[in-house]
């Protein structure tokens, strides 16, 4: 069922700012994990797509992992980022708070389940060779009149809103609380409505990569 996800959004973010969809999964914790980024930007042609997979780690590990790798395919432009979780959220907040041109927008499994996806199958490449590996692949984007995408926009409602908040705010304005809140209300939303059983899929393939806080760690 995940397969059923298109590899691009095709959101027109403003010129010098990357849309990236991020996620990282494990499959035993610790274990096998992997992790995708999802590059997306109006100047650029082509989606990029960076995942890896590391055969013996920890969701910590992971999540620095991803954090340096978003970071340098970033280099000097401004980026926001989309997750899957709150945890996710909270814990990418603190690796790029030094970073002044990186903002995390929101968190939602429907937004990222493409970026679920690739980071599942690395996980489980890792897990089957034994071996880390990275890649950086180049997608073409999905043209609107081509059959494919419109079969594959479960994310449509989800797209057309995220879209229009891009629109009407700018850049400067999307590290404001009220944009940030109306994002992610946005999300929220649009998860309810959208079928269970994709939702029951991701969770199915990232059932043990993020711990939940426990009352002593909180404490």
């Amino acid at each position: 069922m995940l397969l059923s996800f298109p590899p691009g959004w095709n959101l027109k973010a403003p010129i010098g700012t990357m849309l990236v969809r991020v996620d990282v999964v494990m499959n035993t914790r610790p274990g096998a994990g992997g992790y995708a980024a999802i590059f997306e930007a109006a100047d650029q042609k082509e989606t990029v797509l960076l995942r890896g997979g590391i055969p013996d780690t920890n969701t910590e590990h992971m999540m620095k992992t991803l954090g340096v790798r978003i970071a340098e395919e970033i280099q000097g432009n401004r980026a926001v980022i989309l997750t899957r979780s709150q945890v996710m959220y909270a814990s990418l907040s603190t690796i790029f708070k030094p970073y002044k041109l990186i903002r995390l927008l929101g968190h939602s499994p429907l937004a990222v389940s493409d970026a679920t996806r690739h980071a599942h199958v690395m996980a489980e490449r890792a897990l089957c060779r034994g071996e880390a590996s990275e890649e950086r692949l180049m997608m073409a984007r999905f043209e609107p009149s081509r059959e494919d995408f419109h079969n594959n926009q479960d994310t449509q409602t989800a797209h057309a809103a995220l879209q229009k908040l891009i629109d009407t705010v700018g850049v400067s304005d999307l590290k404001s609380k009220n944009v940030q809140k109306a994002v992610q209300d946005v999300l929220d939303t649009t998860e309810e409505e959208v079928v269970a059983f994709h939702r029951d899929a991701i969770r199915k393939c990232t059932a043990n990569d993020i711990p939940k806080p426990t009352r002593e760690k909180e404490n």
